[in-house]
């Protein structure tokens, strides 16, 4: 909304029009469904869109590039699973990094499961904070489902909410993995197929 406004009053205006589409199809799948599961084209399209209005807003000081190896498997996945780690890089990776911004995302599907990575250019997180994050990570395995499900409803779309509804989707046959250097952070997610929607495969 605040790119509409912006580019209401200058030569830009042409641009609402697709803007208000992206838009729009980000909060039809908002709605779309009370379930928590979705697909991977569903995923795809949906941070695709985010990206699309954030290149609009950034224009040419940020680039994405998205990238497919294999053929995508009509599985079902936890909603909302990329597009929160996607603005993730924008609320840290990139907040005290100059331009331009660079994100590349790799969607690696095979017969047995799927596969995303997304790898940014920005500040990256220190030694210690990152090994603070993982242990805090892995020490959500052993907590309580239910409570883990309460967290989740008050945490919002964090990297600890995706981390902890791909647990409770495929339990140890999970992917999660974070990297990172002060010259960016690599995130990897992903899930087996048999495990999908199976509560918790641990």
């Amino acid at each position: 909304m605040t790119i509409i406004s912006a580019m209401s009053s200058t030569s830009e205006y042409e641009k609402i029009p697709e803007i208000c589409e992206k838009l729009s199809s980000m909060i039809r799948y908002n709605i779309s469904s009370s379930e928590d599961f979705g697909n991977l084209d569903g995923e795809i399209l949906h941070a695709e869109n985010y990206l699309e209005l954030m290149k609009i807003r950034y224009e040419d000081k940020f680039q994405y590039s998205m990238s497919y190896v294999g053929e995508i498997q009509n599985c079902h996945l936890p909603k909302f699973i990329i597009q929160p780690l996607l603005e993730n890089c924008f609320a840290h990776g990139f907040r005290n990094k100059e331009f331009p911004w660079q994100i590349n995302i790799q969607i690696y599907c095979t017969e047995e499961c799927w596969e995303v990575q997304i790898q940014d250019n920005g500040c990256g997180i220190s030694p210690q904070e990152l090994e603070n994050l993982k242990l805090e990570l892995f020490k959500m395995r052993s907590r309580d489902v239910r409570m883990l499900m309460k967290e989740m409803k008050i945490g919002g779309l964090s990297i600890k909410n995706v981390y902890i509804r791909l647990y409770l989707t495929y339990g140890n046959h999970m992917l999660f993995d974070i990297q990172s250097n002060p010259n960016g952070t690599c995130i990897t997610v992903g899930g087996n197929y048999e495990n999908t929607c199976n509560g918790c495969g641990r």
